[in-house]
């Protein structure tokens, strides 16, 4: 999506609470971007990675995982953690499964991906200009900024 003339940054998130969400930014390709999305599923199915790519991809995942943190936002990091339940236990688990992963284990995201796109969901922050001309895959326009 970003090649030349694309989007400056795109992410996919999961959060622990079971959303998965797709995401770009300053991206003038609204209609191809979201046909990149909507054929993640197919990519995920057929994901080939040999052991090096993986431990590449892995060490990207720890790395942000592991950042360091100055004593404010280790203060912060504790206060989410306790008012979310998430204990050291819990982190721990998520490192050793990001350390443990396979290509295996990334093409059995398919069917989540497959499953979270047929719910359709939409939501396109924007140029008003690129967003109308981009109506037809709108059910609702509405503008925010009123």
């Amino acid at each position: 999506m970003r090649v030349q003339g694309g989007a400056y940054g795109v992410s996919v998130t999961f959060t622990r609470s079971g959303m998965m969400l797709f995401s770009s930014y300053r991206d003038p390709n609204l209609k191809e971007t979201l046909k990149a999305y909507d054929e993640i599923a197919s990519y995920l199915a057929n994901f080939e990675a040999d052991e090096r790519e993986m431990q590449k991809y892995i060490i990207g995942t720890i790395s942000r995982l592991d950042t360091p943190l100055t004593p404010q936002m280790k203060g912060e990091r504790a206060d989410i953690n306790f008012f979310t339940g998430l204990s050291q236990e819990d982190i721990q688990k998520e490192r050793d499964e990001v350390l443990s992963t396979s290509s295996k284990d990334i093409k059995a995201l398919s069917q989540m991906a497959a499953d979270v796109l047929k719910n359709g969901y939409l939501c396109v922050l924007g140029s008003e200009g690129k967003i109308q001309e981009n109506r037809d895959l709108f059910k609702n326009l509405i503008n925010v900024f009123e």
